[in-house]
C-alpha cells in the first residue's frame, strides 16, 4: 500500500511537471527547479510520454553483497577457536587478518568482522 502511494505521488510530480512546462506559471507551480522539468522533457522526448511516468528498473543491486551466511560462519568457528599464540583472545583486527589469510574472503576490515560477530551474538 504504501508502495502503491510512493509510485502514484511519483506519477503525480511528473504529470504536474508537464502541466507546468505547457502552461504559464503561477506561484503554486514553483516547486519544481527547472532540472526536474528538464530531465522529464527529455524522458518524453527520448522514451514517450509513459516513461514519464515509470521509473526504469535497476539492473544491479545498490552495493555488491560481499559477506554471506558462509563468511558469517567461518568468523563465529574463528572467533569460537583458541587465539593464536602469544594472544589471550581473538581481537577483531586479528580475526579480521586471519580470515584474509585462510584466503576465505579476499579482503575484510575489522569492521565488518565486527558486524558479522554483533548479527550472531558472540
Amino acid at each position: 500500500e504504501c508502495f502503491y502511494e510512493a509510485r502514484q505521488s511519483m506519477q503525480v510530480k511528473a504529470l504536474t511537471g508537464l502541466l507546468r512546462h505547457c502552461v504559464p506559471r503561477n506561484d503554486e507551480w514553483n516547486c519544481y527547479s527547472s532540472e526536474t522539468i528538464n530531465n522529464l522533457k527529455k524522458r518524453v522526448v527520448m522514451s514517450g510520454l509513459e516513461s514519464a511516468f515509470e521509473r526504469k528498473q535497476r539492473q544491479t543491486p545498490p552495493q555488491e553483497i560481499r559477506y554471506n551466511g558462509a563468511f558469517d560462519a567461518h568468523v563465529v568457528a574463528l572467533a569460537c577457536s583458541e587465539p593464536p599464540a602469544g594472544y589471550q583472545r581473538w581481537t577483531v583486527r586479528l580475526l579480521a587478518s586471519k580470515i584474509v589469510e585462510l584466503q576465505i574472503v579476499h579482503e575484510a576490515s575489522h569492521m565488518s568482522i565486527h558486524r558479522a560477530l554483533k548479527k550472531t551474538n558472540v
